[in-house]
């Protein structure tokens, strides 16, 4: 088994089996515990390529539909006191990512009404908590692990898993200071041995594209990085 390494600065103690725990030496201590390990997914629509060496070269993805915030069949709609437009970058992650790894065909404002519902979108104030992935993933019966490292983020891609990540700053954001909450929801999956993943942005059509996939984690949300729940998830059926 591949071992899946957290981001964390110091980690006194790391458990192998079918389960990992974090353990934090400060004042502060907190518990991460992932029941699921990042085994590669076995399913036809995640391929693997390899060259005659049976070196590895490329997980790739297909039938994931795209679907935009500001698409006008939704973007009108209300999720709380907001709009599905204007505030609706992670139910359309969401609904993408369901939509592919369950087989539905659920819109963004579908997705959005369960995340206000569970009172973790436009509750008080427009957004969407990063809590919300964890309960996804329990609602659609999903694999899901969090607080990935770079590396465990690089397998997971690696090994067929969706990767949900908030990231800030350009191109997804105006501001990028680490203090602040302004953020942006993507979809990343695949990758190949040049590094480069895909990324789906449901407001963004020019930045649905290929990116380096070190580079993207670096945009991720530091400030969700600080609570038990990150700033990366990844989904498997």
């Amino acid at each position: 088994m591949t071992v899946l390494l957290l981001f964390l600065a110091a980690v006194p103690s790391i458990l192998y089996e079918r389960w990992e725990s974090a353990y934090f030496p400060d004042d502060n201590i907190m518990s991460i515990v992932f029941h699921n390990p990042i085994d590669p997914v076995e399913e036809s629509w995640v391929t693997y390529r390899y060259d005659r060496e049976d070196n590895w070269k490329s997980t790739e993805i297909s039938g994931i539909t795209y679907l935009a915030q500001n698409d006008p069949r939704w973007s009108s709609l209300m999720i709380g006191n907001y709009t599905a437009g204007h505030s609706g970058c992670s139910p359309s992650v969401g609904a993408m990512l369901v939509n592919r790894l369950k087989g539905l065909d659920l819109t963004p404002h579908d997705i959005g009404m369960k995340f206000y519902e569970w009172k973790y979108m436009n509750v008080g104030r427009e957004g969407t908590s990063p809590k919300v992935w964890k309960r996804l993933g329990q609602e659609y019966d999903l694999r899901y692990v969090n607080h990935l490292s770079e590396e465990g983020y690089i397998q997971a891609l690696q090994s067929g898993w969706i990767v949900v990540m908030s990231v800030q700053g350009p191109p997804f954001t105006r501001e990028s200071t680490a203090d602040n909450w302004i953020s942006h929801t993507i979809l990343v999956y695949g990758l190949n041995d040049a590094g480069y993943t895909n990324v789906m942005d449901p407001y963004s059509s020019y930045n649905t594209r290929a990116f380096n996939a070190s580079e993207l984690f670096g945009m991720r949300v530091m400030l969700f990085e600080a609570s038990n729940t990150g700033a990366v998830h990844a989904f498997a059926p």
